[in-house]
């Protein structure tokens, strides 16, 4: 089990921070003022958070956490930002982290479970992770494998983990020859969905493992929404979800050639979902109705990286590229602020009435507008 190292102070991140990089990102947090008043944004904090490249953001309990690709997994104070645990993990972080009740859970070459710098469970798995979604529910860290042609049997893999003990619960492919990687996993009432963009897409029990449908469909993002899921990749497919036979109900082009994020709304009329893609050098946000209507597509400021969960009628943008940031929007297409980042944004997420992003560079920043 690791030794988690001594937690650094805000002042000492900055440090190591100006040393590797020059004054840019002493720059860029002294510059937070200047930016706030452009923007129209209260700026709560910004903290240099993670030394490595960073792989994602999750608030869990009473803990922000970030977590960087070599392993490194840091939880921060969500009132003021500042560091108070760090631990290291597993090498080779490919997926985001993900948490509940206080806990997180992070995967790699191992998945493995935090509570607070402190190692609950380790176990292996067959390839590198690339998903990583946990049951509400049950409890049940689901995990979907990279794989490759050197562990090619296992790069469709999906395996199920026991988020008490580490136990294995079942484990399945997504399909028979292997080769189709997991890129998008989401769980909701007892299935868990595993899309590929390799042009498969797989609904599982939950408990069980077995199958019960699948589509082929590419899937670069997956949200269930009750009775329904949201595949999405270039094309976008609204499938029956749940118990139905996973009936592909209608298609939508969503004029992107990517889909990186999608959100499911509580809205039982208007946006049903939420989506975000890119298209060539340029990001756009847009939503669907429920029978897969386009109401409205805004163009972003850069291209899209990051999508939180629709909270409120709103829902916020990580944007990388020449002009990154953060940008919110409600349901209804407004957009209600821009908040301009030193670094491309890599992952956002809702945390109380603020929202929180994790740059390129390892900064962690919590926003309100």
């Amino acid at each position: 089990m690791p030794s988690p190292r001594a937690p650094r102070s805000r002042r000492q991140f900055l440090r190591t921070a100006a040393a590797a990089a020059g004054t840019g990102l002493t720059a860029a947090v002294a510059g937070c003022n200047a930016r706030t008043l452009r923007s129209g944004v209260d700026v709560h904090f910004q903290t240099l958070a993670v030394d490595s490249p960073p792989i994602g953001l999750v608030k869990t309990g009473v803990w922000f956490v970030a977590a960087g690709r070599d392993g490194r997994v840091v939880g921060m104070d969500p009132d003021d930002g500042e560091v108070q645990w760090a631990t290291d993990t597993v090498a080779e972080l490919q997926a985001p982290p993900v948490g509940r009740a206080g806990r997180v859970y992070v995967a790699g070459t191992d998945a493995v479970g935090v509570d607070a710098a402190s190692e609950r469970w380790r176990t292996s798995l067959p390839g590198v992770a690339s998903a990583l979604t946990v049951e509400s529910d049950t409890d049940t860290v689901t995990v979907g494998t990279e794989g490759g042609h050197v562990v090619a049997v296992d790069s469709g893999d999906g395996t199920f983990v026991d988020a008490d003990d580490g136990e294995r619960v079942w484990e399945a492919r997504l399909t028979e020859s292997g080769r189709a990687r997991v890129d998008a996993l989401a769980t909701r009432d007892g299935v868990v969905y595993a899309g590929s963009r390799d042009g498969v897409t797989v609904a599982f029990d939950a408990q069980s493992g077995a199958v019960r449908w699948r589509v082929d469909a590419a899937a670069s993002a997956v949200a269930p929404a009750e009775g329904d899921v949201l595949l999405g990749r270039r094309r976008v497919h609204g499938v029956r979800g749940g118990d139905s036979d996973g009936a592909v109900a209608w298609s939508h082009d969503t004029g992107t050639d990517w889909t990186t994020g999608m959100s499911v709304t509580t809205q039982t009329s208007g946006a049903r979902w939420v989506l975000v893609g890119n298209r060539t050098r340029d990001g756009y946000a847009l939503a669907l109705s429920g029978d897969g209507e386009r109401l409205w597509r805004e163009r972003l400021t850069g291209r899209a990286a990051a999508l939180t969960a629709v909270r409120d009628g709103r829902f916020a943008v990580g944007v990388e590229g020449e002009r990154p940031g953060v940008q919110q929007f409600t349901t209804d297409g407004d957009a209600t602020w821009f908040f301009e980042t030193e670094a491309s944004v890599v992952d956002v997420a809702f945390g109380g009435n603020r929202v929180w992003a994790v740059t390129a560079s390892g900064s962690v920043v919590g926003l309100s507008g």
